[in-house]
């Protein structure tokens, strides 16, 4: 985590709060759900949500959003997790790369 300009090695995730930036490497846990700002070569292993093996490709881009805020897409309709490029979530494992981002949700309020 990084707070008020300085990296905090070993935070703990209860502590976490919306907004805080969390910088992410290969083998780590991700604590919380998180907006990737950048990344080189960020996969992730989603099992524990999705079921699939595979590992999943992480983007820091922006997503296509027509109507309806940042979850949803064209009709107003939720976008799937496995079409969210941009959110690595909460317990998922990072299995290759790195990348930063920002808190966008804690606790119960993230999709584990």
């Amino acid at each position: 985590v990084v707070r008020d300009g300085r990296a905090m090695d070993h935070f703990p995730a209860v502590d976490l709060v919306v907004g805080d930036l969390v910088v992410l490497s290969t083998g780590d846990r991700v604590p919380a759900d998180v907006r990737l700002i950048d990344g080189v070569e960020v996969q992730v292993n989603e099992s524990s949500l999705t079921g699939e093996n595979s590992p999943v490709n992480k983007t820091g881009m922006a997503l296509a959003v027509t109507t309806g805020g940042a979850n949803t897409h064209h009709g107003g309709h939720p976008i799937p997790l496995t079409e969210q490029t941009n959110i690595v979530f909460m317990g998922t494992l990072v299995v290759a790369g790195r990348g930063r981002g920002l808190v966008v949700a804690v606790g119960e309020r993230t999709e584990f």
